[in-house]
């Protein structure tokens, strides 16, 4: 079993005021060096629908084009219309690939950020 050095992981807290409204969880220089993964984004029910998650996905993928990183990825549930949407909406194209679970169908989405 392989596991991601801490160095690779990382959380970013988006804030209003003192208020956490989004979370972006991500890994770093996987599964290539100038590669990332987006594994999760989240934000509070209350602030969807305003163009928050636009925002930090935009300021996101910004700062990995600063840091040198040209390719960013992401799953979503092949049921879930409104998150492929989103995504596709970004820039973000589906791969093809599709991973299945007993209950659940993850699509592969990527999209260039250099």
């Amino acid at each position: 079993m392989n596991h991601f050095p801490p160095s690779q992981k990382c959380n970013l807290g988006f804030f209003v005021g003192t208020q956490l409204v989004a979370y972006v969880e991500m890994v770093k220089a996987y599964p290539e060096d100038r590669c990332a993964i987006i594994g999760l984004l989240i934000v509070k029910k209350q602030h969807q629908g305003k163009g928050l998650g636009s925002q930090v996905v935009s300021l996101t993928l910004d700062n990995l084009r600063t840091e040198g990183f040209s390719e960013m990825y992401l799953s979503c549930s092949s049921t879930d219309s409104h998150a492929r949407r989103f995504w596709a909406n970004r820039g973000f194209v589906e791969t093809g690939d599709v991973d299945e679970y007993d209950d659940i169908s993850l699509v592969a989405m990527e999209r260039s950020i250099s």
